[in-house]
């Protein structure tokens, strides 16, 4: 016969030793009886010990393991419910059925809450029943230590699952059926802005069901957006019903997306910049060879001033053409070596001419023998010219004085760490100081972006100070900022000294003088019919015979009839670029010596390294003044 346990699986061929503890000899003996009659039809066989004593039992238990304990509660050393706890302190395991003729239920419920697997009274079961009993006691004490087992690993699951969540990459807020914050790891306190002990116990409001995503902006406390998506989920907390909030963190991806469509824009600029460049440097080339033609013939005082302050203004515009243009495609940097003390002084000589009498300007402190920059002329012209004039606009209503200084500095390793900023090397700082407004806190964020500007609409491009930055960094330089609202502004621009260092510097802005014709007979191409017009009375005026052109086609005829006459071509790259080179070509097919100079606002790069193959004499920059174009013309027909 197999005995079948209460949870449906079969126990059999088992050798079951059970001990029993009973002070009633008779008691014992009857039991034993008992439970080898209930034996006789089953696979089981049975070993019994029985002890009169707890002492003697735990001995036992002690030096003989055992499947099961038999226990009365009435013993010489022990009795009652003190009798399973003294057991329990050493064999927590250990199945237990009470025995005793205690019929109270108060004893049963202690028994029970003790862990005695199964309680009988004595003299009310039957022998079957006991047997039952001690095998039901074995089993649910099995299941007992499973169900423990599986609670210790589902508990370290729980920490587990915790720890993952508390260190994962992305947010996670739990919060309860109140829609109050139970819980946030640290990834969800950067992206939030706040610390836990700051939210928990608030209420969110999530008008989103589970299973939902989204995308959201999450503005921080100091003002700053972190994009996330959203995905809520149904789950449980510390055993309770809640709702988990998992936040993806999408700035870097948000940032990478603009930055793509912030370069395609620049691209699409570029592209624009280009074609407006031509068309501005055309009709600002006939303005400034017109006003410096007036002057020369001009004796009156307060007109004189009036068109200087109108060629100022055209080479302003001729520098914020050249400024976007940079800002949108870039130019190559041609590297000279240069004395800063000489740039300084030649730069505080040009703004001299553009500060109202209220606004003095100094060079101070320069180093004696300061060693030499690398750097590019017209690029570190910029740099101090656009520091400069925006010293100027910041003391405009009130008045004050600007400073420009150079001085060598080392920067080690601890001056770096103090300042994120520098680099390690050898530099010339070249500071720049005005007494000026200052810049917020607010504003000094974004003072380099391109576009941005604190000036109204009409006086400021929001292109100069992002263009000193840009051509800074190009130098391989940096540059630093000292302000105070309502005290002034300090620029620090870093350039990196020349390590190989030479007299033979370049000199800022120094003229070399006029150079008149001898009667040389230049062949002038350029479709803007102003600038032909003014460029070739200007050319006469000093001593030239000008042949003008609109057209490439135009020129070659002229050439072809007059080969031996022309002394120099002086060719406008952009009329078209195709036609600019071809033409070259058939001007050097026709005499292989030919000199030619280009000028040109803007060409396609690929276009000027074509012309560049020509071996052209020299390249003449738009918008051109008197001085440029005479002094190029000169230089190439040496």
């Amino acid at each position: 016969m197999t005995i079948v346990n209460p949870i449906g699986t079969s126990i059999v061929n088992e050798t079951l030793h059970v001990l029993q503890i009973e002070d009633d000899a008779l008691q014992q003996s009857l039991v034993r009886k008992q439970l080898e009659a209930a034996v006789e039809d089953t696979t089981y066989s049975l070993k019994i010990t029985s002890c009169s004593s707890l002492e003697e039992g735990l001995a036992s238990l002690a030096q003989t393991p055992i499947d099961a304990l038999l226990l009365d509660l009435t013993l010489p050393d022990s009795a009652g419910i003190s009798t399973i706890e003294h057991i329990r302190t050493q064999y927590n395991t250990l199945p237990i059925v009470v025995l005793t003729g205690d019929e109270t239920m108060i004893t049963s419920q202690l028994a029970i809450h003790q862990r005695a697997q199964e309680y009988l009274v004595k003299g009310e079961y039957s022998a079957k029943q006991l047997f039952r009993t001690i095998l039901t006691s074995i089993e649910r004490e099995r299941l007992q230590q499973a169900l423990d087992i599986a609670r210790e690993q589902l508990t370290r699951n729980e920490r587990h699952y915790r720890t993952l969540i508390e260190q994962s990459p992305d947010g996670v807020v739990v919060i309860d059926e109140s829609d109050k914050v139970i819980f946030l790891n640290a990834k969800a306190e950067t992206m939030l802005g706040r610390k836990s002990g700051h939210l928990l116990g608030e209420s969110i409001s999530i008008p989103l069901t589970a299973g939902t995503d989204a995308e959201i902006v999450i503005p921080s406390a100091d003002g700053t957006l972190c994009y996330a998506n959203l995905r809520i989920l149904n789950s449980e907390w510390d055993n309770k019903p809640s709702r988990m909030l998992f936040l993806h963190d999408t700035t870097d991806k948000k940032s990478l997306e603009h930055q793509l469509v912030r370069s395609q824009r620049m691209e699409s600029l570029g592209t624009l910049a280009g074609g407006i460049a031509h068309d501005l440097n055309n009709l600002l080339s006939p303005i400034l060879l017109g006003v410096q033609a007036m002057v020369r013939n001009n004796s009156d005082e307060k007109q004189t001033k009036i068109l200087a302050m109108i060629e100022q203004s055209t080479r302003r515009g001729a520098d914020l053409v050249r400024q976007v243009l940079n800002f949108a495609r870039g130019s190559d940097l041609q590297h000279e070596h240069i004395n800063p003390e000489t740039a300084v002084h030649d730069i505080v000589k040009a703004l001299e001419k553009t500060l109202p009498e209220n606004i003095n300007i100094q060079v101070k402190d320069i180093d004696k023998d300061i060693p030499y920059v690398l750097a590019d002329v017209s690029q570190l012209q910029r740099i101090l010219m656009n520091l400069g004039l925006n010293a100027r606009d910041a003391m405009q209503s009130k008045g004050g004085s600007i400073s420009i200084s150079a001085s060598f500095v080392y920067i080690d390793s601890s001056m770096k760490v103090a300042n994120k900023a520098f680099k390690e090397g050898k530099f010339i700082r070249f500071t720049v100081s005005d007494t000026g407004t200052g810049i917020s806190d607010d504003v000094k964020p974004h003072i380099f972006e391109p576009f941005f500007t604190t000036k109204e609409l009409s006086k400021g491009s929001g292109l100069g100070l992002y263009s000193v930055l840009n051509t800074t960094k190009r130098l391989m330089g940096f540059i630093d900022i000292e302000t105070e609202v309502n005290k002034g502004t300090t620029v620090h621009v870093f350039i990196p000294i020349s390590e190989k260092q030479t007299h033979g510097e370049h000199v800022f802005n120094v003229s070399k003088g006029l150079h008149f014709g001898s009667g040389e007979n230049v062949l002038l191409i350029e479709d803007e019919v102003s600038l032909l017009n003014m460029a070739s009375d200007t050319l006469r005026s000093y001593g030239y015979n000008v042949f003008p052109a609109r057209t490439g086609k135009e020129a070659l005829s002229i050439y072809q009839q007059h080969p031996t006459n022309i002394d120099v071509v002086l060719l406008d790259l952009s009329f078209s670029n195709h036609d600019s080179a071809n033409t070259i070509k058939s001007l050097r097919g026709m005499n292989s010596a030919v000199k030619i100079v280009v000028a040109s606002g803007f060409a396609e790069q690929r276009f000027i390294d074509e012309v560049k193959e020509l071996k052209v004499q020299a390249f003449l920059a738009k918008p051109y003044t008197t001085d440029m174009m005479l002094n190029t013309l000169y230089e190439s027909l040496r």
